[in-house]
């Protein structure tokens, strides 16, 4: 979703939910290890004045975007613990490494969620 619409889509949610109802928002963490790759993407593209046809869109605001709607409603921000099928395989081996390098990560969500979720 564009930037500009993001803030007008929440407040629409929150205007026609009823009262004591619920919203699940999946939402990227832009703090999350994950988001290294797109940011130097972005950063040499930018240096670089680099021009393409077919540039994949992709916004989020800070976690701390979130706190404005907390007059209104209660904002609760839990770590989805996942990383996709192209990380696991890529980064993870398929070995007794691998087992180890997972409880490190489930460590990490745990305890470090404000970097580790996406």
């Amino acid at each position: 979703m564009a930037k500009e619409d993001q803030l007008a889509a929440i407040n629409k949610l929150l205007d026609i939910t009823k009262s004591g109802g619920k919203i699940v928002i999946v939402y990227g963490n832009p703090n999350s290890i994950l988001e290294l790759p797109y940011k130097i993407y972005r950063l040499i593209k930018n240096l670089f004045n680099l021009k393409t046809e077919h540039d994949l869109y992709h916004f989020v605001y800070p976690l701390r975007w979130w706190r404005q709607f907390n007059d209104r409603s209660k904002v609760e921000i839990y770590p989805w613990r996942t990383f996709n099928a192209f990380y696991l395989r890529n980064i993870i081996p398929n070995n007794s490494f691998g087992k180890y390098s997972s409880k490190i990560f489930n460590f990490g969500y745990s305890s470090i969620p404000y970097y580790c979720s996406y």
